[in-house]
């Protein structure tokens, strides 16, 4: 997938802000599962009503952030997100409700 993850200037932890209140401006469920680092953490993502999981990367030709999507259903993606949560503390994992048309994040992009 080569849509933009990346968020300009932006710290991660005030685009997670917006995303949040848009997400749920739509009355859509956002959890936070794990707090990264609020200036420079990756961001991982699982839209369970799809069983998708979107990571943040970086695309080394261009240098910018990218999604890389994954399918995995829940039981799978719980342990893919626990095993990041002891890995990489600045790592953000957010689980959201909703399709991935309705990514707040590619709103924000």
């Amino acid at each position: 997938m080569s849509r933009s993850a990346d968020f300009g200037d932006l710290p991660i932890g005030m685009a997670i802000s917006a995303a949040q209140r848009l997400h749920t401006a739509d009355s859509l469920g956002f959890y936070v599962r794990q707090k990264g680092d609020p200036d420079r953490g990756l961001l991982v993502l699982y839209f369970e009503d799809e069983d998708t999981l979107l990571t943040q990367e970086r695309d080394f030709d261009t240098d910018r952030l990218i999604w890389r999507e994954s399918k995995m259903i829940r039981p799978d993606a719980l342990e893919h997100l626990s095993r990041i949560q002891g890995n990489d503390p600045d790592a953000w994992i957010i689980e959201i409700d909703g399709s991935l048309e309705k990514n707040p994040f590619a709103r924000l992009g």
